[in-house]
C-alpha cells in the first residue's frame, strides 16, 4: 500500500481501490508526470499581470445554469464559476481543465478514508518519501486461520433438545424476531467467503465462531458486533455443543441477527445440522448460508481433481473421526474396499494407521497413492504423498498437524501436474505488514496472493483535527488561492467535508488548480468530480516540486492542506519557487494504542520478512515491540518502501536487506519475490 510520501497519513496503496468503490464521475486521468491538464474554463479572461487564462470548464449544462444562479453562504451571488474562471488579481490566470461531477462532487466517498499511511502519497502505490515520514496502513491483524472442516475432534455428547437451552421469556412488549444465520466460512483461505456470508457478517450483531476460522473474516463484521469464540480443538474446548446452542437461542430471543460462523460447510461435518435442530425445537427462525467444503477445496489447492474422465467417475467423502461414546463405528471401513473411485477422509489424521490397515483389508491395493494435505488453502499448507501402506510412517516423519484431509486414490498421481497453489513465489513466507488502522492493506492483499502469510500490524491511527479554524478560513477563501496540493487522502476528504458544510462543492474549485502527490490522493480527489493538475510520476514530495516547476509563478498563492507529522520537503520546495504558502493542518498520525498487544500475539509466530513503507512507522514498530521487534527485524529480512525509509530504519540501527525498486506496494512485493529468487535468498538474514 503505497502512500505519499510527505505526511504520516500519506499512502496511495489503497486509494486506487477506495476510488473505484466511490460513485463515477466525470473523471479524467491525471496528466503524467506533472503536466497540466487541458483547459477548465469555459471562457477566456484576460488578467492583469499575467498571461490569459486558456481553458475549457465543460459541466452539464444544467448544472451550469444552476452554478451562475447559486446563492453564496451569505446570500450574494457566487461568480459563474461553471461559464468561465474567475480572474486573479494578484496573477497568472489558471490553465487546466477541472471537471467537477455537479451532485456527486458534493458527495465525499467514504471508501477512501483509509487510502494512505505510508511515504508514498498514493495507497495504490507506497513510494518511498524523499523525504516523507508518513504511516502506514490499518486494518485489524488478521490471524491465519486453518484450513479444513470447521469440525473440530472433540465431539461433547450433551443431548441437543429443548430441555438442553435455557429460552428467556419474552418481555411483555412485541419481542423482535431475531434470527441465527448458520454459515459456511470456507476451508482457510478468507478469499472462499461466499458473497452471501460476507453480506450476513456485514449486518450481525453477535458472531460465535470456530477454530478453524480464518479471523481476517471478522473484519466483515461492524465494529459493536459482539464477537464469540467457541473453538474446539483435540482434548479442549471453549464452549461445549449444548453451551454453544444455547448461546444462539439465548441471543436470537433477544431480537439480534447471529451468525455461527462455521469453517467448511455448515452441513458437512460440521455439527450444522444438530444447531439447526436445536434452533428448530425452540422456535428460532434461521437460514443456512453453505460454504465450499474442505471435502474438495484442499484436494484442489493440492493440485488434485477428486473426479477424472480417465481416473475416477466416483467419490465419498467420510469421517475419520468417531464421536466419543458410541457404541458403533460410524464408518464402516469394509465398505470402500473396491468404490468410490476416490476417497477423501477428514479428520482423520489421529487414526491413520488404523484407517490405512481397513482400506487395504477391504480390499484396496496397499500401492494406491495417498496424499495427506494439512493446514490446506493456507500459505501453510503441507502435502505428503505415498501409498496406502506407507502414508502413516510418511506422515509421521514429515510431522503433519490437524487439520488434515486424506485422499485415497489414482488421481492423486495427477498432483505432480497440476499442482499450482504451493509453486507461489512467497509461498509459506510470513511477512509482517506494519501499517495505519485506516488503511486496508493493498500490500496484504498482493501478498497473499503471491503465496505468503501476512501478518497486519497497525501501528499508527488517524485522528482527524475537529473544526480546525484554519480550514473553514481556507474554505471561505479558496478563491484566492491559485493551487491547492494534497499529499494524502486523509487530507482530502477533511477538505471537500468543510466545503459541503458550508453548502459547496466543486463547483467552487472551477478557478483553482489541483495538485496531489501521487495517484491513490489524485483517486480521492476524483472520487469528489474533481480531476487533478498535476500529479508525479512518483508519489514524493520532492517529486510533486519538481512536477510543479514551470506550472506555477512567483506570486502565486498555494494552499496546503496537511497531516501532522510531515516532512519539510514540500514547503521548503514551494517557498524556494517564489509562491505564497499557507498550511493548515487537518489531521495527526498518532500511535495505535492497540498496537503493543498485537504486537506480541504477532512476535509468537515469528515471520520471514517485515516490511515498511514510511519512515514513521519504523519507530512506532519498535515502540511497540521492544527488543523483540529488533530481535525479529535481525533473523528476518527488513524490506523498505523507498531510500528514505531505508536510511531511517538504519538510522534505528536495523539492517535493511532490500529497497523496492518503485516506491509502491507492488514494487515492495517484487522486492520480496527476488529477495528469495536470489542464491541464498531463502536464508533469513542475521
Amino acid at each position: 500500500m503505497p502512500l505519499d510520501q510527505s505526511e504520516p497519513g500519506q499512502g496511495e496503496g489503497e486509494a486506487g481501490r477506495a476510488a473505484a468503490a466511490a460513485p463515477p464521475g466525470p473523471v479524467k486521468s491525471a496528466a503524467p508526470h506533472g503536466s497540466a491538464t487541458p483547459d477548465r474554463a469555459a471562457g477566456l479572461q484576460a488578467h492583469p499581470d499575467g498571461p490569459p487564462a486558456v481553458g475549457d470548464h465543460s459541466v452539464a449544462e444544467d448544472l451550469a445554469t444552476e452554478a451562475k444562479e447559486s446563492p453564496a453562504p451569505d446570500g450574494s451571488a457566487t461568480p459563474d464559476r461553471a461559464a468561465g474562471v474567475h480572474a486573479h488579481p494578484d496573477g497568472p490566470p489558471p490553465v487546466g481543465d477541472h471537471q467537477p461531477a455537479g451532485d456527486l462532487a458534493a458527495e465525499p466517498v467514504e471508501a477512501m478514508e483509509a487510502a494512505e499511511t505510508m511515504e508514498t502519497s498514493d495507497p495504490t502505490e507506497p513510494t518511498d518519501p524523499t523525504e516523507p515520514t508518513d504511516p502506514t496502513d490499518p486494518v485489524e491483524p488478521a490471524t491465519a486461520a486453518e484450513p479444513t472442516e470447521a469440525v473440530e475432534a472433540v465431539e461433547p455428547t450433551e443431548p441437543v433438545g429443548p430441555a438442553t437451552i435455557a429460552v428467556p421469556e419474552a418481555p411483555d412488549a412485541a419481542p423482535l424476531q431475531g434470527r441465527v444465520f448458520l454459515v459456511g466460512a470456507g476451508p482457510g483461505d478468507p478469499g472462499l467467503l461466499t458473497v452471501r456470508g460476507r453480506e450476513v457478517l456485514a449486518a450481525a450483531a453477535v458472531v460465535v465462531y470456530d477454530r478453524l476460522v480464518d479471523t481476517a473474516l471478522l473484519e466483515h463484521c461492524p465494529t459493536e458486533c459482539e464477537r464469540i469464540f467457541a473453538g474446539k480443538a483435540p482434548g479442549r474446548q471453549t464452549l461445549s455443543q449444548a453451551d454453544i446452542n444455547r448461546t444462539l437461542v439465548e441471543r436470537a430471543a433477544r431480537g439480534l441477527q447471529v451468525v455461527r460462523l462455521k469453517g467448511g460447510d455448515p452441513f458437512v461435518f460440521g455439527r450444522g445440522g444438530e444447531e439447526a435442530l436445536a434452533l428448530t425445537a425452540t422456535g428460532v427462525p434461521f437460514e443456512i448460508v453453505p460454504g465450499v467444503t474442505s471435502a474438495v477445496a484442499v484436494a484442489a489447492y493440492a493440485g488434485i481433481p477428486l473426479t477424472h474422465r480417465d481416473v475416477a467417475a466416483s467419490f465419498a467423502v467420510v469421517t475419520g473421526h468417531e464421536r466419543p461414546g458410541r457404541a458403533t463405528a460410524a464408518v464402516d471401513w469394509s465398505l470402500y474396499g473396491q468404490a468410490p473411485d476416490t476417497l477423501v477422509v477428514l479428520m482423520g489424521l489421529a487414526e491413520l494407521p488404523t484407517i490405512a490397515a481397513a482400506l487395504v483389508t477391504a480390499g484396496r491395493p496397499a500401492g494406491t497413492p495417498v496424499a495427506a494435505i494439512s493446514q490446506g488453502t493456507t500459505p501453510r499448507q503441507r502435502t505428503v504423498v505415498s501409498t496406502l501402506d506407507r502414508i502413516a510412517g510418511a506422515v509421521e516423519a514429515a510431522g503433519l498437524t490437524s487439520p488434515t484431509a486424506l485422499v485415497v486414490g489414482e488421481v492423486v498421481r495427477l498432483r505432480a501436474q497440476l499442482g499450482w497453489f504451493e509453486r507461489r513465489p512467497l509461498f509459506g513466507r510470513r511477512i509482517v505488514v506494519t501499517r495505519m488502522r485506516e488503511q486496508a492493506s493493498d500490500l496484504a492483499a498482493m501478498l497473499r496472493a503471491a503465496g505468503a502469510e501476512p501478518l497486519e500490524l497497525p501501528v499508527l491511527r488517524i485522528r482527524e483535527v475537529p473544526n480546525p479554524s484554519d480550514l473553514q478560513w481556507c474554505v471561505t477563501n479558496v478563491a484566492s488561492f491559485w493551487w491547492i496540493c494534497f499529499t494524502s487522502a486523509h487530507a482530502v476528504h477533511p477538505f471537500f467535508g468543510a466545503l459541503r458544510d458550508r453548502g459547496l462543492d466543486a463547483r467552487t474549485l472551477a478557478g483553482t488548480r489541483i495538485a496531489c502527490v501521487g495517484p491513490a490522493t489524485a483517486h480521492a480527489v476524483a472520487a469528489y468530480g474533481i480531476t487533478s493538475d498535476v500529479v508525479p510520476s512518483r508519489a514524493t514530495a520532492a517529486d510533486l516540486v519538481e512536477a510543479l516547476r514551470g506550472q506555477v509563478y512567483a506570486g502565486q498563492k498555494v494552499l496546503y492542506i496537511r497531516g501532522e507529522p510531515a516532512s519539510d520537503t514540500l514547503l521548503t520546495g514551494l517557498t524556494q519557487l517564489g509562491l505564497e504558502v499557507r498550511q493548515t493542518i487537518v489531521y495527526k498520525a498518532v500511535a495505535d494504542e492497540t498496537a503493543a498487544a498485537a504486537a506480541a500475539a504477532l512476535l509468537t509466530k515469528g515471520a520471514d520478512a517485515v516490511t515498511f513503507a514510511s519512515s514513521a512507522t519504523i519507530g512506532h514498530f519498535l515502540d511497540a515491540t521492544g527488543e523483540a521487534g529488533r530481535q525479529l527485524c535481525a533473523a528476518s529480512k527488513v524490506v523498505c518502501i523507498g531510500p528514505v525509509t531505508a536510511s531511517a530504519a538504519e538510522a534505528l540501527g536495523l539492517r535493511v536487506d532490500a529497497v523496492a525498486a518503485q516506491a509502491t506496494t507492488a514494487g515492495m512485493r517484487d522486492a520480496l519475490i527476488h529477495l528469495w529468487a536470489e542464491p541464498g535468498g531463502g536464508e533469513s538474514g542475521g
